[in-house]
């Protein structure tokens, strides 16, 4: 544990001690926990966590603590100097959210990116609505004259931001009492405190918050008055404010506020509740989501004295092949597939029984938690490594937690990485016959790509691709962009913008197909989806039961509407003329979930009530159609989405959709717009832009890296900020030129007019008649900017020159 290495050896040398007490604050830093020998998992889910609904995997989802459990903290002149202490314990049933604090995360999730107004986005908590007084773990860590630089008020009279003078006035208050009752020769009476106080008060009221906090402290003796902290008295007076009371607070990223790293989960409303799909550092996508099947699960009496021999896990010091035996026992999974899948072993990892530790990391950082790491795979890279922590022979179950390290090589030396230590983080469990994500079996630990994603992890992977997976020749379906948009803000929630952007044309193009178009129907429809998957918008299995839950088969709830009942199945089956009986696991495929929905809705064959009982014709009972699906469960949650849906259906001129085209790179370039859109991305952060007004290149280069595409013409993540940089990569072999009438969504689109006017950006509509492209006067300002919507010769601004459309192959 980092706690625990030996600092008798730096007395030999000073300059090795300074190395070393340098190493460990940059540690302490980016929020290295110090766990000593791999301590038992800190929680369990609350549920089951599953490939389908990772991504929209909350921590408050994680649960309780199981086991009581401690972490180590620094030595005292470390800890002095870096402000954040890693030591804490907790007990059996500390919330997850409670135990871990964002330093923790500092380097793998990276929740100090965010804001307050992207943590409402994304959790559905309208943050600036939540009393101030939530935030007091935050806020006592602050200062006037820090808050108020950060929120940009300090141009502001301090009365004009009254949550900030009211934590003023009662800061100030006490002092300015006492000094009213310094009244020296004056005659007793002559000074009446209540009203010197007021009349002192007043003044700094009108006082420009930038002159009040540079001012000398005469009160409360410190340097100034903008070194009054956010405690005591000054704390209690913002519990009758909000977050939307001090202007510009929900725009500051949690890393510009001091002490970020010491605050729990908990201490951020609305954290908690971001997916884990949402947060910056973690996955952009499974773009390498190979695996195989789980054949059968063995516990921890096996190999005790023979190694294994089918191991394909390991680490990346000492391979992903190492092999098994020990007394404790070699615990793992049994896998089946074609090729080298069939029969290889997942050996659980870890200092419990049954579970492999093996040797990690590299450079000085290596000598963290003695070397040691949990044996596991690293199927998304190298940020976090899958480690298989428990196997359930008599259940056959498996269950998977993320570990993840710490890089650095920031100081006087290149210090490398610790091994992977940090966790573990419970994310999801696996069954006999179930999925089991690997990556691909190259000796690299599944960290390479270029194979398929199989079915079972599609439907997970469509969450964050936007409707096409990777390797599968697939292409989302079109519908009317602006039609699509007046749906999306009908949502209840912007978390299930980027799902119900790649599924609800599905389920508009199978509802077309079947002939319904009445738009009450229709808006129906899409209301029924939201309740049954709950926001997720991606056909999804049923969580907490498996086969056998509804007669003898495997029949539990798949796709939009949850299909349950070997009878269902069978008669869906025969509708749609597919063998849903002995591949139930079809009525999770995105389109064939969309036509059960459609049709099943349609012609009542769900509960033997159809659409047209109660919609259609002029009619629109939203609230008794509830019965076509599921009896009178949710029927007013449903009847109010149906509504928000009926009535962004009236602005839509078409509902006509087609499938699109330019193939699965297409498909991850649009959802690579969708991320840097959902990010508030401004292209004044790329060097080099002009402070953005020349970031249009580096722009659609940003949303190739997003999508998991290498950049053009340059290095990640903003490749060659020239437009004839990125056209030269291009032509290069990077892609291919099409014609207008063959443009398809994804496509890059480029203005030449000479000299130096050119633009770039990405098409969103067959044709290319519709572009997204940097707007270089947000971007001048901060703003979002990958924003500006024009035609394809991005009129007014430019309007003319040489046009051409590209389309990314490789």
């Amino acid at each position: 544990m980092l706690a625990k290495i030996s600092l008798a050896a730096t007395q030999k040398a000073s300059t090795l001690r300074s190395l070393l007490l340098a190493l460990l604050a940059a540690l302490a830093l980016a929020g290295l926990l110090a766990v000593a020998q791999l301590t038992p998992a800190l929680a369990q889910p609350a549920a089951p966590v599953t490939y389908q609904n990772f991504l929209t995997t909350t921590f408050r989802d994680l649960g309780l603590a199981t086991t009581p459990g401690q972490i180590a903290g620094l030595p005292p002149e470390l800890s002095s100097q870096t402000g954040f202490d890693t030591a804490r314990s907790w007990q059996p049933g500390a919330a997850f959210t409670d135990i871990l604090r964002l330093g923790d995360l500092g380097s793998s999730f990276l929740p100090q990116a965010l804001t307050l107004a992207e943590i409402a986005q994304a959790s559905g908590v309208d943050t600036g609505a939540v009393s101030l007084s939530q935030f007091h773990s935050l806020l006592q860590r602050q200062t006037l004259g820090s808050l108020a630089n950060l929120a940009d008020v300090q141009d502001l009279a301090l009365q004009d931001v009254p949550a900030l003078q009211s934590a003023f006035n009662a800061a100030v208050r006490p002092e300015l009492l006492t000094l009213a009752g310094q009244t020296g020769d004056l005659p007793a009476g002559a000074i009446n405190p209540e009203q010197f106080v007021q009349q002192a008060l007043n003044q700094f009221g009108v006082t420009p918050i930038t002159d009040l906090i540079s001012s000398p402290d005469h009160l409360l003796g410190g340097a100034n008055l903008g070194e009054i902290q956010f405690a005591g008295p000054a704390l209690d007076q913002l519990e009758g404010f909000t977050v939307g009371d001090i202007p510009g607070l929900d725009q500051i990223e949690i890393a510009d506020l001091d002490g970020w790293q010491e605050l729990a989960i908990s201490d951020i409303p609305g954290l908690d509740q971001v997916p884990f799909g949402s947060f910056p550092g973690l996955l952009s996508g499974l773009v390498n989501g190979f695996g195989g099947t789980h054949d059968v699960t063995y516990g921890d009496q096996e190999h005790t004295q023979t190694p294994t021999q089918f191991s394909i896990t390991g680490s990346d010091v000492e391979g992903w092949e190492v092999q098994c035996a020990q007394a404790r026992g070699c615990a793992h999974l049994e896998l089946a597939g074609p090729g080298k899948m069939h029969g290889a072993q997942w050996i659980a990892g870890g200092t419990g029984p049954g579970q492999q530790m093996v040797r990690g990391g590299s450079g000085i950082l290596a000598a963290v938690n003695g070397g040691m790491e949990p044996t596991g795979r690293v199927p998304f890279g190298a940020v976090f490594k899958v480690v298989l922590s428990a196997t359930t022979e008599s259940e056959g179950t498996g269950r998977f937690s993320l570990y993840t390290r710490f890089c650095s090589n920031s100081f006087f030396a290149p210090l490398g990485c610790t091994p992977y230590f940090i966790g573990p983080i419970p994310i999801w469990s696996t069954t006999e016959k179930g999925f089991v994500l690997t990556g691909p079996l190259d000796g690299s630990g599944g960290a390479s790509g270029g194979l398929d994603v199989p079915p079972e992890l599609q439907r997970y992977v469509s969450q964050d691709l936007g409707g096409s997976y990777y390797g599968s020749g697939g292409s989302p379906v079109q519908m009317d962009e602006p039609c699509l948009d007046s749906l999306i803000g009908a949502l209840r929630h912007s978390s299930e913008a980027a799902g119900a952007r790649e599924h609800i044309p599905r389920i508009i193009a199978a509802a077309n197909e079947a002939g319904v178009t009445d738009k009450a129907q229709l808006a129906y429809i899409l209301g029924t989806v939201s309740t049954e998957l709950e926001g997720r918008w991606s056909p999804i299995s049923e969580q907490g039961v498996g086969c056998g839950t509804y007669g003898s088969g495997c029949y539990y709830g798949r796709g939009y509407v949850q299909l349950t009942w070997e009878a269902n199945y069978r008669k869906m089956g025969q509708v749609l003329g597919l063998d849903l009986l002995n591949n139930p696991d079809l009525a999770n495929d995105p389109d064939t979930a969309a036509k059960i929905t459609v049709i099943g809705m349609r012609d009542g064959l769900f509960t033997g009530v159809g659409l047209g009982t109660y919609i259609g014709n002029g009619k629109a009972d939203f609230r008794n159609a509830r019965r076509i699906v599921n009896d009178a469960d949710k029927m007013d949650y449903t009847a109010q989405q149906s509504q928000r849906f009926y009535e962004a259906l009236q602005s839509c001129s078409t509902l006509e959709t087609q499938a699109g085209g330019g193939g699965d790179l297409n498909a991850k370039i649009m959802a690579g717009v969708r991320a840097v859109q959902a990010e508030n991305f401004s292209a004044s952060r790329i060097p080099g832009t002009n402070q953005g007004r020349l970031g249009c290149a580096g722009m659609v280069n940003y949303v190739l890296h997003k999508a998991g595409i290498s950049t053009l013409g340059g290095g990640p993540p903003y490749g060659n900020l020239a437009v004839r940089g990125v056209e030269s990569a291009i032509k290069g072999g990077r892609g291919i030129s099409v014609n207008a009438n063959e443009a398809q969504p994804g496509d890059l689109n480029v203005i030449d007019m000479g000299g130096g006017r050119q633009h770039i950006g990405v098409c969103m509509n067959v044709g290319c008649t519709q572009v997204v492209s940097n707007s270089s006067s947000k971007a001048a300002r901060g703003e979002a900017s990958f924003t500006w919507v024009s035609d394809g010769y991005f009129s007014p601004s430019y309007g003319g020159g040489r046009r051409a459309i590209y389309r990314v192959t490789n």
